[in-house]
């Protein structure tokens, strides 16, 4: 199962394995979106314990239980800050860069070409 969030509308989707790298409609908007090669995931570390955590980004900002010290833990809304979603216009792969990228160009890791990133105005 591959769980994914439409970076329009914030749904939250869980679509079966087979249907990674097609286009869906969002079930909530509507718009057509990219299934990701798999659910992206996202690692921290338990405050109490220090045990390195591994889940899905769709569960960020939410909480759960530490699978060694088994206490209740707040996952993080994301290890690098609050990140956005940019399209490939060449490829539709959706990037997530950090919110306060400054790169001028991002490099999309499924196609290769060079996309506007975000920028600073100082």
């Amino acid at each position: 199962m591959i769980r994914f969030v439409c970076t329009l509308c914030g749904e939250e989707i869980d679509v079966r394995d087979e249907l990674a790298g097609r286009q869906i409609d969002c079930p909530k908007c509507n718009c057509v979106r990219l299934v990701p090669d798999k659910s992206p995931k996202m690692k921290f570390h338990c405050h109490s314990c220090g045990q390195s955590v591994r889940v899905d980004q769709i569960y960020a900002g939410k909480k759960g239980i530490c699978p060694k010290c088994r206490k209740l833990i707040d996952i993080p809304l994301h290890p690098e800050g609050t990140m956005v979603a940019l399209v490939c216009p060449m490829c539709n792969e959706i990037i997530h860069v950090p919110e306060d990228s400054k790169k001028e160009l991002i490099e999309c890791p499924k196609c290769g070409s060079y996309i506007e990133g975000l920028t600073k105005n100082d």
